[in-house]
């Protein structure tokens, strides 16, 4: 055990390697752009990128290169912890759900090896206060988005660098789409710059770097500097509409920024004297996030592939990717290697030097043999994606599937594309290649009826590499059975309050005056979802035409609240467990304040109440922290109000519904709401100790044999050796609370030292036995080692 653990801190320590031995890496990734934006894999398109041909010119262009998932979110997933949608833990495109604490990202494996980690631009990961913010995941630093929906508009009022907001005023006021005011800052301009400087800057000191530069556009808004030069090329092409010239402007941009970025690289210190040139040992890989977002852009973006953005066929999930080293790969060379994001980390590990801590269950392969000519390329059979629109849209599964499979017979490979558009559609399967041989690249012959032997397979490859996803974990701890809805989650967001638009027409040229302006009908109007998948949007809506912000209105300290009981995506009350009792939550809210407002702030009450009324948590935030005419992202961490010793009231709530409330507590003004959303933080399982993934009697049993055995916390009586703790007569969940009750009764009412005390019980006894569950099968291995993670973070 001893061993394992020290090896395991081995493998996460920083090594000594040199910045001569490996290579800086600047890894770009921009948002919905398609082959058919780009010359070197569409060398007929309108849109002009002569540095990226260029950069290709210079390396290598991939013609299979695939996205994990057609949007944004999930791929990001996958391309920093090197799980494919089977296996990763965010598959959802929510804006609000995050990565966990214990995955190990890109930034976390360089770091081992002395990079310097810098990330520019859309994280989409984890908003600010969750385990999966960037800081939290490896970045020494990250300025950007790290909503993925905040990302929609490139002149936001606000960027986030390092978890702290950074406000941009002179934002104030500029539209979303069209030609906008030069006195506005288009944030594309603004990270890029920033990640310029971090090249340079690491550079000139020769240190290794990662440079990540998850860049926003093309991704609409529509919305670009009105002296942009670049769009002076497009504003006239006859039969084009504007959202072409603007996202062919957006490609040209990019375009630019990757010139600059080549520029940088050559020179340094910009100089004009290339001898501090550090281009010969940095790797520049440029790539889409998924296929591209067609619209209503007039040429074509995925050209000869089926679908676009948000499709599990091919023009949603190939994208454009080069790789350019000078003196290393090879130039103007082109590789049909089947590969996708969940090989970044392991190649990139290979190229640091840090492959010891890569988690062993991660899907990719290194493609550092095609890279460098040098060895031998190990191959994927397979690649398979998926992405489920149900948690955006709300209603049942709209889970849809894409598994490419390289099938060889008889010396002849052929590829075959299975497609499942969504779990109640017909199975459809495509042949696209015969020997590298093009055959229906654009997915219009549906081949799955004379091929059941060739679906089956395939629909078995599904099966055995697709877990339950970890976000929708859900286990029932009184009686232990899985229920319908999966298994017990670590972390996810509960539910998430959106309305959209700050704009409220119901309001124009009202004043408040010291009084309540109120909503007609009263102030809230639920819209109904009975299968609603987690993260479903409720609306704060009391008008029809669902385009106005919800409000809490208060005057003369009266009181008008919102209570939204949170569901598990089902229906049903969203569910407290023993382990909840030692999460904390997070709520981000998206709060304004009336521009015309005359009155003092406001002051905004957050609660979590169970289905027994106890508080679980409660604070209050000041709005008058909000502009006037602003909305402002609040980000908020809350813990328990007080010490949980009521055993009544834990008992009653477990298996309760949770319910969130806000409430405008006093002060003039009103409080707008555009977006709430509550999230649990912390990423343990501290409830599943025999690793069934269920919650049950059997964890307290195994949980109190550790405690006994090893740390003594039960005092020896019969009935509490035997694991009855609160003399009921049964060993139940109540004796989980009661045991909790003592330890904090006898450490001072240490909630941290309980938290560390069950959420991994260190000593030999149930790692073995985790090993013993997990350690026989791929799978199994693949939990083991997120088990061992566990520990090392707990060690740390």
């Amino acid at each position: 055990m001893l061993a394992l653990l020290a090896s395991l801190l081995v493998m996460l320590s920083p090594s000594t390697a040199s910045a001569q031995s490996t290579p800086n890496i600047i890894y770009i990734i921009v948002d919905d752009a398609g082959l058919g934006d780009f010359s070197p894999f569409t060398p007929s398109t309108p849109v002009n990128t002569p540095n990226i041909q260029a950069l290709a010119d210079g390396g290598m262009s991939f013609t299979r290169a695939y996205s994990s998932a057609p949007v944004c979110a999930p791929a990001r997933s996958s391309l920093m912890t090197g799980y494919h949608m089977g296996h990763a833990s965010m598959r959802s495109n929510s804006g609000g759900a995050h990565i966990f604490h214990r995955e190990v990202t890109v930034a976390e494996v360089l770091k081992t090896s002395g990079y310097a980690t810098g990330g520019f631009g859309k994280w989409g990961l984890g908003n600010p206060g969750t385990t999966g913010a960037a800081e939290r995941q490896g970045f020494d630093h990250f300025y950007g988005y790290y909503n993925q929906v905040h990302a929609h508009n490139h002149y936001s009022a606000f960027q986030i660098e390092n978890g702290l907001k950074r406000n941009l005023p002179e934002n104030a006021g500029a539209p979303r789409n069209g030609l906008v005011s030069p006195q506005h800052s288009h944030t594309f301009n603004l990270y890029t710059e920033k990640m310029r400087d971090f090249i340079r800057d690491n550079a000139t000191s020769g240190q290794p770097f990662f440079a990540y530069g998850p860049w926003t556009p093309p991704h609409q808004d529509n919305s670009i500097p009105a002296d942009e030069p670049l769009y002076q090329q497009y504003a006239n092409v006859p039969g084009w509409n504007q959202a072409t010239k603007i996202q062919a402007t957006f490609i040209s941009m990019i375009d630019r920024e990757v010139g600059r970025i080549m520029e940088i690289v050559d020179d340094p210190n910009g100089d004009g004297d290339h001898s501090d040139s550090v281009a010969d040992n940095t790797l520049i890989v440029f790539v889409s996030d998924n296929g591209g977002s067609q619209g209503s852009v007039v040429y074509d973006r995925n050209p000869g592939l089926r679908g676009d953005k948000r499709t599990a066929y091919e023009g949603g999930l190939r994208v454009p990717m080069i790789a350019s080293w000078p003196g290393t790969i090879a130039p103007g060379t082109t590789s049909d290697l089947l590969t996708s994001f969940s090989d970044v980390m392991p190649t990139l590990a290979e190229l640091a030097d840090a492959s010891a801590a890569v988690p062993q269950d991660v899907d990719g392969l290194s493609i550092v043999p095609t890279l460098t000519g040098q060895g031998t390329q190990t191959e994927h059979a397979f690649f398979y994606s998926e992405f489920d629109a149900a948690i955006n849209d709300g209603g049942a599964s709209k889970r849809m599937q894409g598994l490419v499979w390289d099938k060889e017979d008889a010396g002849v490979t052929t590829t075959w594309k299975l497609v499942k558009p969504n779990p109640s559609a017909s199975t459809e399967l495509y042949k696209l290649m015969i020997d590298g041989v093009p055959v229906d690249p654009g997915e219009s012959n549906n081949l799955a009826a004379a091929n059941p032997a060739i679906v089956a397979q395939m629909q078995a490859i599904i099966d055995a590499e697709r877990e339950v996803e970890r976000i929708q974990l859900d286990t029932n701890p009184r009686d232990g059975n899985v229920t319908q809805h999966g298994l017990r989650p670590t972390a996810r967001t509960l539910g998430t309050l959106v309305n959209g638009s700050f704009e409220n027409p119901q309001l124009a040229g009202q004043s408040l005056n010291g009084g309540a302006v109120g909503w007609s009908g009263g102030i809230v109007q639920n819209v109904p979802n009975t299968e609603a998948a987690i993260g479903q949007e409720y609306l704060l809506d009391p008008v029809p035409d669902g385009n106005q912000v919800g409000a809490l209105d208060s005057g003369a300290g009266a009181t008008s609240e919102y209570t939204q009981a949170l569901t598990d995506g089902f229906g049903d009350p969203w569910e407290l467990y023993l382990d909840d009792l030692e999460q904390t939550w997070a709520v981000d809210l998206f709060v304004g304040r009336r521009a015309d407002s005359l009155n003092d702030p406001s002051t905004l009450l957050i609660e979590l109440l169970g289905d027994s009324g106890f508080s679980y948590l409660s604070t209050t935030f000041d709005t008058g922290l909000v502009a006037p005419g602003e909305m402002d992202l609040l980000s908020l961490t809350l813990d328990l109000t007080t010490a949980l010793n009521s055993r009544a009231t834990l008992t009653s709530d477990l298996g309760g519904g949770l319910t969130l409330r806000l409430a405008n507590t006093g002060g003039g003004g009103q409080v707008l709401i555009d977006q709430v959303e509550l999230s649990v933080v912390s990423d343990f399982l501290p409830g599943d100790f025999d690793g069934d993934l269920d919650i049950d009697t059997a964890d307290w049993l195994v949980l109190r044999d550790h405690l006994l055995a090893v740390n003594g916390q039960l005092p020896n009586m019969s009935l509490y050796a035997q694991g009855d703790v609160d003399f009921n007569g049964s060993i139940d969940s109540g004796d989980f609370i009661a045991f909790r009750e003592s330890f904090l009764l006898l450490n001072n009412n240490d909630t941290e030292a309980f938290a560390q005390l069950v959420a991994i019980p260190e000593p030999a006894t149930l790692v073995f036995l985790l090993i013993g569950l997990f350690g026989t099968s791929g799978r199994g291995s693949h939990r083991r080692s997120r088990i061992d993670h566990l520990h090392t973070d707990y060690m740390k």
